[in-house]
């Protein structure tokens, strides 16, 4: 038996780290809403603005995947159904690391290719379906709400307001907020405002640069569904080429300290 540990949380952000926190606090919340500054209206082809790596190579890797299925049963199928493509790790994948290709042997575990504005889609509708989850798109955070009455500082919900509309702000109390917001979110610099410290960073400078752009290749032209080649010393070049959904292959070309 779940045990119900509040009345309403509130998820801050609608990547995938944000629906899948949705998804995992419906089990002990009344309420669930996800405050999302992008329009989420759309059909999910093109990367969106709060996503900046949206449109750069991505792929589920099968223990993803099954996490995923796990948590939303027949979500697998539905992706491959609209064209994301299964592979077999290992098998159908060519890996190149350190100037090395991995052996083949059969792992029996799969994942799929697809963009991650394919994937986020049919993760949004099917935490959609979940009746205790609202999704507020369209929604800019503008702070934190505090709770005064406890004699402690302490979050008590979040301010949001129409993007583009600071200043009509509307309080939504939320028991527990988590932001997953990533480098655009504001957390940091509220909570020092409540007079909480902030909390140590520790920085590591590693100068990627990358390219992507999608590609139509004749049938057969590459054999393996998804190729992966790592950067080394010596070699600060590397390459993911991925068959995703339409028919098409992403490529994405980068490199390390300039």
């Amino acid at each position: 038996m779940i045990r119900r540990v509040g009345e309403h949380a509130v998820v801050l952000g609608a990547g995938m780290g944000g629906l899948l926190a949705a998804r995992a606090l419906a089990d002990f919340y009344d309420r669930v809403t996800i405050v999302e500054r992008d329009d989420l209206s759309g059909e999910g082809r093109e990367p969106r603005r709060g996503v900046p790596q949206g449109f750069h190579a991505h792929a589920l890797l099968p223990r993803g995947l099954r996490i995923i299925e796990e948590l939303f049963p027949g979500v697998t199928e539905e992706m491959v159904a609209a064209g994301a493509v299964p592979y077999e790790m290992i098998v159908q994948v060519r890996m190149i690391m350190e100037g090395n290709e991995f052996a083949r042997s059969p792992t029996g575990e799969q994942g799929v290719s697809a963009t991650r504005p394919f994937l986020e889609r049919h993760v949004l509708d099917r935490v959609r379906r979940l009746p205790a989850v609202t999704v507020r798109d369209r929604s800019q955070v503008t702070g934190l709400m505090t709770d005064a009455a406890s004699g402690t500082a302490r979050v008590a919900g979040v301010r949001i307001a129409a993007a583009g509309r600071a200043g009509d702000d509307e309080e939504l109390p939320a028991d527990l907020v988590v932001d997953v917001m990533g480098r655009g979110g504001r957390t940091l610099a509220w909570l020092e405002t409540m007079g909480f410290e902030r909390p140590a960073e520790e920085v590591v400078k590693v100068e990627v640069s990358y390219a992507t752009w999608y590609l139509r290749l004749p049938p057969g032209a590459v054999k393996d569904r998804l190729v992966l080649v790592g950067t080394y010393p010596g070699q600060p070049k590397g390459a993911a080429l991925c068959q995703v959904e339409g028919d098409r292959w992403l490529a994405t070309l980068g490199g390390n300290a300039g």
